[in-house]
């Protein structure tokens, strides 16, 4: 080394790696702090939207004769308005004569992502909670649900159930009298179980506690079968009788049922299906399903030419609605409270009820069709229901709006299920293959 000469020390790889992970942790860090200040600077944006909209549904109406102006950004600008929704702003006007609904929100903002979520701005105190979104916003606003076709599964399916979350499934075979079951959301199944285990007596329905290990199905002329480990083992419930059974509902602990049979009583079981008691206050009708809240307490049964029938004593009394109509309906679902109710049948509209089926709305929009099954999530407020030879059609505002889910197909769709929060949806079809969708 000559004279003068220094060695000069360089960093090592930890020193370098340290350096390296340090700023790539100060990257991300700086990163998320500027989507955050994107995100509320779009809810900045999205309010922005409503006032400017509410100023100018003012101006309208005073040079209208008090009229406000219907509006969908959707629809592109409006020059009667001389309004354009900022960035990708979505913004909403309902009116109702003088009343007017301004909902809007952006799906990168950070409070107002939905349709569900979205900021409002009212003419007067109520007009929102009294509103519907317009159809298109609706339809915009649902993405379309993307399906899973599991072809190995060719049956006669004729009913389906879903645990809570929509990840365990069971579905009763209508012809050969075999479950299949899932336990990963329909990716998978297994076709093996048998509850009957004779020459091949249908089954007609299938229920689940929300858990999905305890299972329940009803046949055509025979007995009620249970499951308490997911359909493996299965128990014949002779002191239920031998009838023409249509349907069963479970509490979502599995140990109160209610069944229904054709030209028969309401039988109701609360010790998990092992001994019923027959319901003979609910008359000898031609029943063909029942629905039940969470605690099995309250209970709603239809038939075919008859009215509904409720029950909030778990089935020891029963009040027969004089509306809507006697008609042939084919199935009623229920909120997790029994507050909500929703029923269809062959050949009528839907209709639904927010106080215990003691008032009902007729749901005229998607017309009379050929109803199989309908489905409802915890509070009632999503539904889901399927036509012979038709699509699956969503609602999230609980029947005020409805989305055909064309991407399923046209089909004879013969049952639907939804998860507790209504995210995960399955059906079956008779003659067919299993689906399911989010």
């Amino acid at each position: 080394m000559g004279i003068g000469q220094k060695y000069i020390r360089g960093f090592t790889i930890v020193e370098l790696l340290i350096v390296i992970v340090i700023i790539g942790i100060l990257a991300t860090v700086t990163a998320i702090v500027y989507s955050g200040i994107q995100a509320n600077a779009r809810d900045t944006s999205v309010l922005s939207d409503l006032d400017t909209m509410d100023g100018l549904q003012t101006s309208y109406s005073l040079k209208n004769g008090g009229n406000a102006k219907p509006y969908y950004s959707g629809n592109g600008p409006d020059t009667e308005l001389d309004f354009a929704p900022s960035g990708d702003n979505v913004i909403d006007v309902v009116v109702n004569g003088d009343d007017y609904c301004i909902r809007g929100y952006n799906t990168k903002s950070s409070s107002y992502k939905t349709l569900s979520t979205e900021a409002i701005k009212e003419s007067s105190s109520g007009v929102c909670g009294a509103t519907s979104p317009s159809q298109l916003a609706m339809s915009d606003s649902i993405p379309p649900i993307v399906w899973t076709e599991d072809s190995y599964t060719s049956g006669y399916w004729i009913d389906i159930a879903s645990s809570s979350d929509g990840i365990k499934l069971a579905a009763a075979e209508g012809q050969n009298g075999y479950v299949a079951t899932s336990t990963n959301g329909g990716a998978e199944w297994v076709t093996w179980h048998d509850p009957v285990n004779v020459d091949a007596l249908p089954l007609t329905a299938i229920a689940s506690s929300s858990d999905g290990n305890k299972l329940a199905v009803t046949t055509e002329g025979g007995y009620i079968y249970n499951s308490i480990d997911g359909g493996i083992n299965w128990v014949e419930r002779t002191t239920s009788g031998s009838r023409y059974w249509t349907d069963i509902a479970s509490s979502n602990d599995g140990n109160k049922l209610a069944a229904v049979a054709n030209n028969g009583y309401i039988y109701t079981s609360s010790d998990g299906g092992a001994t019923w008691v027959e319901r003979t206050t609910s008359g000898i009708r031609t029943w063909q399903s029942i629905a039940s809240s969470s605690d099995g307490n309250k209970l709603a049964a239809v038939g075919s030419w008859n009215y509904i029938y409720t029950s909030s004593d778990g089935g020891a009394t029963w009040v027969e609605r004089a509306t809507p109509q006697s008609g042939v309906w084919q199935d009623i679902a229920s909120s997790s409270d029994g507050t909500k109710l929703v029923i269809m049948g062959q050949g009528q509209y839907i209709n639904t009820s927010s106080d215990g089926g003691a008032t009902w709305v007729e749901r005229a929009t998607l017309g009379r069709k050929d109803w199989q099954d309908i489905a409802s999530s915890n509070d009632g407020s999503k539904l889901a229901a399927v036509a012979n030879n038709g699509y699956i059609y969503t609602s999230i505002n609980f029947g005020d709006n409805w989305t055909e889910q064309t991407t399923g197909g046209n089909r004879q769709w013969s049952s639907v299920a939804l998860s507790e929060d209504g995210a995960r949806i399955s059906a079956t079809v008779y003659s067919g293959f299993l689906y399911t969708g989010m």
